[in-house]
């Protein structure tokens, strides 16, 4: 679950640099002076920001984020306790059909 966090965490991050360097390359005149090239900077950054947005949309839409706190607060949600029993009878070795 931390590695979750980590991972989206890391993702927005990126996303938002990908989104202030387009937004600094259109504030600064950069389109204007480099023509194409400006152009071709802004795409790629906006590509960017969406594709490393995917990740912490994702964790927020499965509510990543209310698990770690719930499980920070010590009310765990019922489908993660039935989980973690079950994690835990198969790592002593009682094995149930699937």
């Amino acid at each position: 679950m931390k590695e979750q966090l980590i991972e989206s965490a890391a993702s927005a991050l990126l996303a938002l640099v990908a989104l202030g360097v387009a937004a600094w390359a259109l504030l600064s005149g950069q389109v204007r002076a480099q023509g194409v090239d400006g152009l071709f900077l802004i795409v790629i950054c906006l590509l960017l920001a969406a594709a490393f947005s995917f990740v912490p949309f994702l964790a927020i839409r499965e509510g990543l984020l209310r698990n770690i706190l719930a499980v920070r607060k010590g009310a765990v949600p019922a489908a993660n306790r039935e989980e973690a029993a079950a994690d835990k009878e198969f790592a002593q070795g009682s094995s149930k059909p699937a």
